[in-house]
């Protein structure tokens, strides 16, 4: 069940980026996804996370 859920997240991930494949293991996905610099900023009363990164991160929102 979860390589399915992996398999399928990774798959999504890699439409929008380029340097994920998605046949990429769990480690090269952690490196090039999930290890990102951000923090938390208070803007106009409500918090926002700021994400310290040129990839496209804001495409793969749901709102």
């Amino acid at each position: 069940m979860c390589k399915n859920f992996y398999a399928h997240l990774v798959g999504k991930v890699a439409k929008v980026f380029t340097d994920i494949k998605p046949e990429s293991r769990v480690k090269r996905f952690i490196f090039r996804f999930i290890a990102v610099l951000e923090k938390w900023i208070r803007a106009g009363r409500q918090w926002m996370l700021n994400i310290y990164s040129d990839k496209p991160y804001k495409q793969l929102w749901i709102t």
